[in-house]
């Protein structure tokens, strides 16, 4: 019996790549849009399709992850070392990069949503991204989300 297996994923133009690498920096759309020389709104239309054509999800950071974790986006290069994190704020990284909805990201670091908002931002700071798509991006730079997968599923 033939085996089936995920469709690879895809390549993206040379215009998605470079939104996804500034997104990854923690930019805004109207940061991107400054650097590339088109519309905030451009920029979100390039972002969305690359959660579309690669099931990274309608979130910024899941969209983001999905690319760098396929290899279509050069990854950060970190200034410094990651900070030592709890396997419940991994537990929060791993869940931002892997869903959309805030009620998903919850459930997924074992938290209320009401809570999402600030341990997100708390996150943000100790980490010294800009935004959670950038702590995203350093998690994956600093090869920490394997590491929270691992620990979540052992609980």
């Amino acid at each position: 019996m033939p085996t089936t297996s995920a469709a690879p994923p895809r390549v993206l133009t040379a215009s998605e790549k470079r939104a996804a690498e500034e997104a990854a920096a923690g930019r805004t759309d109207e940061e991107i849009a400054r650097r590339m020389s088109i519309g905030p709104r451009s920029v979100s239309l390039l972002l969305s399709r690359i959660g579309r054509r690669n099931g990274g999800g309608r979130s910024r950071p899941a969209r983001i992850y999905s690319a760098l974790a396929a290899g279509l986006i050069t990854p950060l290069v970190p200034a410094r070392g990651a900070p030592d994190f709890t396997d419940a704020d991994l537990l929060l990284i791993r869940a931002l990069a892997e869903h959309s909805e805030p009620d998903a990201v919850a459930a997924a670091a074992r938290l209320h949503t009401s809570e999402l908002i600030v341990r997100t931002a708390l996150l943000v700071l100790r980490a010294g991204a800009r935004d959670a798509t950038h702590l995203v991006a350093l998690a994956h730079a600093w090869e920490l989300l394997d590491t929270a997968a691992r620990q979540g599923s052992d609980t």
